[in-house]
């Protein structure tokens, strides 16, 4: 497993990830005043909490366990050896698609395509905000959608 499971592999990981997105300047208006800060190395760790939840204190899956998860819930939903054949199949040429607010998250396409390894491509499609919205809409458009 190619996971970051300690503080000083997250920390490695988050230097790594300022070289390739440096940190921004950015500016609020607080009470009238014009406050100016900069965002670093908090970008990065906010996600990572999605990956190595142990790190940080929370006990949870982390993100990129989910669809393993889910794939062993449906293979043993499942009743049909052939079906469980076909699921199997299609996951090990399955692309992971990252879509939503989330995946404006700098670096977070990167840091998921390290967890699930080269064999799922990692993809977010641009622009992101409606894509959800889009899939789901696709999705109560097909006949085998049930309608309750």
């Amino acid at each position: 497993e190619v996971g970051l499971h300690n503080r000083e592999a997250v920390r490695r990981w988050t230097e790594a990830m300022l070289e390739k997105f440096p940190p921004v300047q950015c500016m609020v208006q607080v009470k009238g005043e014009t406050v100016t800060f900069e965002l670093g190395e908090e970008r990065f760790l906010v996600s990572e909490m999605l990956f190595s939840p142990k790190v940080f204190g929370v006990d949870a899956a982390p993100i990129h366990k989910v669809s393993t998860s889910i794939f062993r819930a449906l293979s043993a939903a499942q009743a049909d050896a052939a079906q469980i054949e076909r699921l199997e199949k299609y996951w090990l040429q399955a692309e992971v698609v990252v879509t939503g607010g989330i995946s404006a998250l700098p670096g977070l396409r990167e840091r998921l395509q390290h967890e699930v390894g080269p064999q799922h491509p990692v993809v977010a499609p641009s622009p992101t905000q409606h894509q959800a919205w889009h899939g789901a809409r696709i999705i109560s458009e097909l006949s085998t959608f049930d309608e309750r």
